[in-house]
């Protein structure tokens, strides 16, 4: 043991540190309330300097508000519940977990991975390229993917003898990497594209755009987070947390019997029955589940869209009571109630979290803090006067600790949109091409970042298989992926940049 030691590199001493200081800081619920405090004294300092920012679509001047006044305690003490109630992670991920958390109880969910990777047992690469896939692809039901497949993975994992906690953060690896990169078109596409278009309505130059147009590069970057996922996992990711044996690990699934077969064939049809039902809705040119107003399919008013968590809960929900009934997991109404309650209590610490970070998520907006200094720090990036491939660096580098605080793609990016879409048709380049450099600095840290909600969920998930599982080892060990993105992703730019490669259908590199 001592002798490896000695052969460790110097980026695994990197990690140890990282891993040694991290799993020292106190619990997730205690940070959030430290961080929260230091929030309100640090708007107490800006607002004593006055600091501001001109918002770039409104010409709004933007101040720092002072928490430590009436103001922000008033602000405390009114909206602490409601803001609780109202943050957007906690809704989706109960509901979410009713699906998936009957569906895992019922036995479903580990008998369907075990039957399905029958075929490739043995071959964990294409086990891992497997898992990486379905991460991507499931960024098309949006947010929902952090929640639905790293419990997945952990079951992957652990169905071909392999640390759970390894596929865990693999697949949420994954999902993240989706941002910069998937197969579909998403409504991630569909929400950055309406802010892009009002930025280049800004600049006053003529550029045609889509969502389409940055999916050549969005494919390519499908290659890369495959080629890093599979790499970063089994040289370090594996490494890192150790064998199976180190971590708790309970119901192993055996062979498949005769009744799980006949229960899956039932589930498989309940859930098809599911989809037929939604491609009802959404076929007709007048579906039900399309926009009243547009009729499209991908819209935000469309019933499809606004109802997609309970879609996707139902697609868990159903086919795992069938598979219960069937088999005799679940007999009766008691015992599914029993195992939606099991669920829930398994996600008793996020919800006592969710409170403190839905507390902090809100002081922060409150006080104007990160919005004011996003713009500052885009306005001096502009001004910068580097060339194009440094600036497209800086701003990818620029986005990255900004969001940590900022999580939301499309909040950000309505921020930015307006300063830098301009800044580079001005220079010559097409949209596309700075909306692909926005998508993969808000790609990269969402790898790793505690600050967003589905990571702490995680973390949650972690410890049903390692009880002592720390926020420092979460990171530590999967600060890599977003390391080996983000240098990835880069090259490919620069690839791009250099070859003048178009991003995507009606998304050139250069405006015409």
């Amino acid at each position: 043991m001592a002798q490896a030691k000695l052969k460790k590199s110097k980026f695994d001493k990197f990690l140890d540190k990282i891993e040694e200081i991290g799993n020292k800081l106190p619990e997730a619920f205690m940070i959030f309330l430290y961080l929260g405090v230091f929030m309100m004294v640090l708007s107490l300092v800006a607002s004593l300097f006055k600091m501001s920012a001109v918002h770039p679509v409104t010409g709004e001047t933007l101040v720092v508000q002072n928490l430590i006044s009436v103001f922000g305690l008033t602000k405390i003490l009114t909206s602490a519940v409601s803001g609780f109630t109202g943050f957007a992670p906690l809704g989706v991920v109960l509901v979410c977990m009713l699906g998936v958390g009957l569906c895992e109880k019922s036995g479903l969910l580990q008998i369907a991975i075990k039957h399905g990777l029958g075929n490739v047992k043995g071959s964990p690469i294409k086990i891992i390229v497997i898992l990486i896939m379905l991460s991507i692809l499931s960024m098309a039901a949006g947010d929902s993917g952090f929640i639905v497949m790293p419990p997945l993975g952990a079951l992957i994992f652990l169905s071909i003898g392999r640390n759970p906690l390894a596929g865990m953060m693999l697949a949420y690896a994954s999902v993240a990497g989706a941002f910069g990169g998937n197969f579909i078109p998403t409504s991630l596409d569909m929400l950055l594209i309406g802010f892009t278009e009002n930025a280049v309505q800004i600049s006053g130059l003529p550029a045609e755009t889509n969502p389409m147009m940055n999916y050549y590069f969005q494919l390519a970057s499908t290659v890369l987070v495959t080629g890093v996922g599979v790499w970063v996992t089994l040289k370090f990711v594996e490494p890192r947390l150790g064998k199976l044996e180190n971590v708790q690990v309970e119901g192993r699934i055996e062979e498949v019997t005769d009744i799980q077969r006949k229960g899956m064939k039932a589930a498989g049809i309940s859930l098809l029955v599911l989809l037929a039902l939604v491609v009802a809705g959404t076929a007709p040119s007048h579906g039900i589940l399309r926009d009243p107003e547009t009729f499209k399919i991908i819209s935000s008013k469309a019933p499809l869209m606004q109802g997609l968590v309970v879609l996707i809960t139902l697609a868990f929900f159903i086919p795992g009571m069938v598979f219960g009934r069937i088999t005799g997991t679940i007999k009766d109404s008691r015992a599914m109630v029993k195992a939606l309650n099991q669920s829930m209590s398994e996600m008793g610490g996020y919800i006592a979290l969710t409170f403190m970070m839905a507390l902090f998520s809100n002081i922060f907006a409150w006080s104007n803090m990160g919005i004011v200094l996003a713009i500052k720090g885009a306005n001096a990036l502009q001004a910068s006067g580097f060339p194009i491939p440094v600036v497209m660096i800086l701003l990818i580098l620029f986005i990255i600790p900004l969001d940590v605080f900022l999580a939301s793609s499309s909040g950000k990016w309505a921020i930015f949109a307006p300063i830098f879409v301009p800044m580079f048709m001005f220079l010559g380049f097409h949209p596309a091409f700075t909306q692909m450099v926005y998508r993969i600095g808000d790609a990269v840290i969402n790898v790793c970042t505690p600050l967003l909600a589905y990571y702490i969920m995680m973390l949650e998930l972690g410890r049903k298989y390692d009880k002592n599982l720390g926020l420092g080892t979460m990171v530590a060990t999967m600060l890599p992926y977003s390391i080996f993105y983000m240098v990835g992703w880069i090259a490919l730019l620069l690839i791009w940049y250099f070859t003048k490669l178009p991003l995507g259908p009606g998304g050139p590199l250069l405006l015409p």
